[in-house]
């Protein structure tokens, strides 16, 4: 038996099938994080490429806390909904691209936050976002975006 194989007869696992609450709590759960962590990053993304100059980038500092609450939301919920069929989620292309997605995204959206307290003050006085910002702050939208389809796609391409 693989470890895969293995997470799909642990308690949690078990627990998402036989429950009648687990599975759908887990899906609101993971459903709440994402809306928390998408929503608070586009709206970032859109302000550092020029969209609401009428909102202070400084603005951002506590609500990018809050991201980070939502991502460790998605995460927990997301690992939790794994285990219940992790062999057919390793297995499966739309899975992986999600996966590879947050990854990166989460990489970017780190390099945004340091960045964002760095330049908050300057951004917002000179009214000059580095190009730099405004390209990352695009691809971030992009990569979240695949991240919400290929996620969507995981379960209608089940094995």
């Amino acid at each position: 038996m693989n470890i895969f194989e293995s997470l799909e007869t642990t308690f949690i696992a078990n627990w998402l099938i036989d429950s009648l609450y687990g599975y759908p709590v887990m899906l609101v759960l993971h459903g709440i994080g994402m809306s928390i962590v998408i929503g608070i990053l586009f709206m970032f993304n859109l302000r550092l490429m020029g969209l609401f100059n009428n909102i202070e980038l400084g603005a951002f500092k506590s609500l990018l806390k809050l991201a980070w609450a939502g991502f460790l939301i998605n995460f927990i919920s997301g690992c939790i909904l794994f285990v219940q069929k992790a062999t057919s989620f390793v297995q499966n292309w739309a899975f992986l691209v999600k996966i590879a997605g947050v990854v990166i995204a989460t990489v970017m959206a780190i390099i945004a936050h340091k960045t964002l307290y760095q330049q908050a003050d300057k951004w917002n006085s000179e009214n000059a976002i580095a190009l730099s910002a405004k390209i990352l702050a695009f691809v971030s939208i992009g990569l979240w975006s695949v991240v919400i389809i290929t996620g969507r796609l995981v379960g209608y391409l089940e094995q």
